[in-house]
């Protein structure tokens, strides 16, 4: 005689047990988020930093910003320097001359002042204002002179492959009828010349120096209000040098921005 075969489990319920566990990862990924979000802020600061030392990984500023300080006084700048032979990794006097100098510049600068990183070198951007009058090209401020001059002694110390190109730019405003200078371009060239024939006369070699006049082109700003006016009045000394000094000046920068945002933003 044939058994009967023993009859299966009705099909229609197997759904439940994977559907159970499903809502029970669903409700732990609901208190999951609500934990993270009723996290204390200063809490998430905290861990924030922890991880940051942990890894010795600061974060680091993304673009370079200009730093204002007092102009130290030169037998400061002479005592920090003497004696001292710092060495870059690759053991680079050229790279050590240009991160010395590079920062010294940057504390030879003043409010108004601005250094700014490009690809091809670095530019120390002096508003007109500060050393000429409207419409004029005499350096004839004392305060002014020292301080090309004291950009002067600095920029005696980079790598004899730094050129200096001076550059010499103006807002769009015509000039009086009874200028001296029958035009912007001329006024510029002017301004540019008077600030290497400067530098030439404390020491800069004539074989690294240029000058180049823009006149009213080439603003940094709209000519739309009187602040950016003054900052279109302007004279730059452009720093270039080879691709590796380049590359060296740059890491100094992000070096000097990622550190002054640290200690500012």
């Amino acid at each position: 005689m044939s058994k009967k075969k023993a009859q299966e489990c009705p099909a229609g319920e197997k759904w439940a047990v994977p559907y159970a566990d499903f809502l029970s990862l669903l409700l732990a990924l609901f208190i999951a988020l609500w934990a993270i979000s009723s996290t204390e802020s200063s809490k998430a600061k905290a861990l924030s930093q922890a991880l940051v030392t942990a890894f010795s990984n600061p974060p680091r500023s993304s673009v370079f910003q200009p730093i204002f300080q007092r102009p130290p006084d030169p037998g400061e700048v002479r005592e920090d320097t003497e004696g001292k032979k710092p060495q870059t990794a690759d053991g680079s006097a050229s790279a050590v001359a240009v991160k010395d100098s590079i920062a010294q510049i940057q504390m030879l600068i003043q409010e108004g002042g601005v250094l700014e990183q490009i690809e091809q070198g670095i530019t120390l951007r002096l508003p007109a204002d500060l050393l000429f009058e409207e419409g004029r090209a005499d350096l004839n401020n004392e305060e002014m002179i020292t301080y090309v001059r004291r950009i002067a002694e600095i920029i005696n110390k980079l790598p004899p492959e730094v050129k200096i190109d001076v550059r010499g730019y103006t807002d769009d405003k015509p000039l009086s009828s009874n200028a001296r200078y029958k035009d912007l371009y001329e006024l510029a060239a002017a301004r540019a010349y008077a600030v290497m024939s400067n530098l030439l006369a404390n020491g800069v070699n004539p074989e690294k120096l240029s000058y180049s006049s823009y006149g009213k082109y080439s603003p940094v700003a709209p000519n739309t209000t009187l602040e950016n006016r003054a900052k279109n009045n302007r004279v730059e000394i452009f720093l270039s040098s080879s691709p590796s000094s380049v590359r060296t000046i740059k890491s100094v920068l992000d070096s000097a921005g990622a550190g002054d945002g640290a200690g500012e933003q």
